[in-house]
């Protein structure tokens, strides 16, 4: 069982320190973090004992403002003989100012920037029967996490949606100027001029529907399953190039979320694999298909990266 985690204030940001056993399904052969598995202690705990400060149900209630998932961001870092199943995890809540244009200008927005690192003990070489304790070395950094949140009041017409002041429960946190450059879809899509395209043979896009396995509570597809559908193609396309799948390890995922999904909703995943050297980059998106077509402005896209060890 986990230990109780500690949360505290610090620095304008809301911090929570704790720990998280994975299951033997959240890590590879290689005993390496799944990128799939980031969302359990990298988000979970912002919806669960964190709410005792965020009150993210008294804001809809009073203000009528929510978070909706915008951008979630994995890092993982394996190692030859990979990590511990027992991890110490950090979780830093802050609250960001974004610029954005409008048809009025410039303004800003308001968003939250949930950043975890989750750490591990290295193993430092092969256990002495499949499946059993490793020998264990010193603790490491096995992977790290961001999400961000767009406040926005739902109900409200399109263009009064924008939240520009800090509702009254999150005041304890201090407004801080974003760092570094907002994502979007251009900006996951960019690859430098030493990536080709990987020649994959069979068909360049597959189609799905959503059901109620993919669901949540919130009453549309969950962000995990993007995840699996998208490490799922990645893995056929290098197959069906014959890469060694045995030796490509998954290194980070980058996800944008434009429209949730929902349980009926056929979709449309589009992915393409490139290469450079070692590196590995496939770009995804999802599509939803309305009599047939499928619509051109993607709902969810995705960045995987990995590499060839």
């Amino acid at each position: 069982m986990n230990k109780p985690a500690k949360i505290t204030v610090e620095q304008g940001e809301l911090v929570r320190r704790g720990h998280h056993r994975v299951d033997v399904g959240d890590i590879d052969q290689s005993r390496n973090l799944k990128i799939r598995m980031f969302i359990g202690p990298g988000l979970r705990p912002v919806f669960e004992d964190m709410q005792d400060w965020l009150c993210y149900q008294d804001m809809g209630i009073k203000d009528g403002i929510a978070p909706g998932q915008y951008y979630q961001e994995f890092n993982a870092y394996p190692r030859e003989y990979g990590y511990d199943e027992a991890l110490k995890t950090e979780l830093r809540v802050a609250l960001r100012n974004v610029g954005v244009k409008g048809a009025g200008g410039a303004n800003e927005r308001i968003v939250v920037e949930t950043r975890g690192t989750l750490r591990s003990r290295v193993v430092t070489g092969p256990a002495s029967a499949v499946g059993f304790e490793p020998p264990l070395g010193n603790l490491a950094i096995a992977g790290r996490s961001r999400v961000i949140h767009m406040l926005t009041r739902p109900k409200q017409p399109r263009g009064d949606r924008l939240v520009t002041k800090v509702p009254d429960n999150l005041k304890f946190l201090t407004l801080k100027s974003f760092e570094g450059e907002f994502p979007t879809i251009k900006t996951l899509s960019h690859l430098s001029e030493n990536y080709n395209s990987v020649d994959a043979q069979g068909p360049k896009h597959v189609r799905g529907v959503w059901s109620m396995a993919n669901s949540d509570v919130f009453l549309h597809v969950h962000a995990r399953e993007y995840l699996y559908a998208m490490e799922n193609r990645m893995g056929a396309l290098a197959g069906d190039a014959g890469l060694p799948l045995e030796r490509i390890v998954a290194t980070g995922s980058r996800v944008i979320f434009r429209r949730p999904g929902l349980v009926g909703e056929h979709y449309e995943l589009r992915c393409a694999l490139y290469r450079n050297e070692a590196q590995l980059v496939a770009l995804g998106s999802f599509h939803t298909v309305i009599d047939g077509a499928a619509d051109d402005r993607a709902a969810c896209f995705l960045r995987f990266e990995a590499r060839i060890v």
